[in-house]
């Protein structure tokens, strides 16, 4: 069966919108229809993910933080809406099904916290406490930041 890039949700090439009318399908039937199809989306290259606006990340302050031992819960109690047998074995030992799943989510979530890069904003109005001292004494200064800031950070 041919799929033509419109029923794929795919917008047409440039080639495409100036030259002929008809649209270059990819035939499932035949390999290297498929073949140049998959090179074709190799070609379109990587959308580099817009910056993240600081309401967006100052939202996460609320959030309890990543924990590998819930995933796993949570997905090993979803087990059973596909027909999944949950809990111990015949003989009472621990699934290993659920043993790895444990497994699985820990080193996905291990994975995250090595290598990944967190966005951090601060906004406008953010207190700013300064200490110190000089030839007169003791000194303290209270304010707030006027603008926002930005940086990256790592999970720990």
């Amino acid at each position: 069966m041919t799929y033509t890039p419109s029923e794929l949700g795919l917008t047409p090439s440039e080639q495409n919108r100036k030259g002929s009318e008809e649209e270059e399908g990819i035939n499932f039937g035949v390999a290297l229809s498929v073949i140049e199809g998959l090179l074709k989306l190799a070609d379109i290259g990587s959308i580099p993910s817009p910056p993240l606006p600081p309401p967006v990340a100052l939202a996460g302050e609320n959030r309890s933080g990543l924990s590998p031992k819930r995933v796993a819960a949570n997905i090993i109690a979803r087990q059973s809406e596909a027909g999944a047998r949950v809990g111990s074995r015949d003989n009472g030992e621990d699934s290993i099904t659920e043993k790895m799943e444990v497994i699985r989510i820990e080193e996905i979530m291990g994975e995250v916290t090595r290598n990944m890069r967190i966005n951090i904003a601060t906004p406008p109005g953010t207190p700013i406490v300064a200490q110190g001292a000089n030839s007169g004494g003791p000194l303290v200064a209270y304010g707030s930041s006027t603008a926002p800031g930005f940086g990256w950070g790592v999970p720990l």
